[in-house]
């Protein structure tokens, strides 16, 4: 999350309040967490990303990005 915070310059300004989804992906084998759900791949239309700093432990990999719907011109 400190992250997503760290790139306001780098994402749009919103005017208004918003929500955002946090998805996960996981390799087949691994164990979904209780209350967690599995859900099909979402599509966003006209689609920009911002690719965050990747980290890896001796157990887990991250890759994050944000993306959003880019404005339309």
């Amino acid at each position: 999350m400190r992250q997503v915070t760290a790139t306001v310059t780098f994402l749009p300004l919103l005017d208004t309040r918003c929500a955002f989804d946090l998805k996960i992906y996981l390799n087949k084998a691994a164990e979904v967490a209780d209350g967690w759900l599995e859900q099909a791949d979402s599509k966003i239309e006209n689609p920009e990303s911002v690719q965050l700093r990747s980290f890896s432990t001796s157990i887990h990999r991250v890759q994050a990005s944000v993306t959003y719907k880019a404005e339309e011109i």
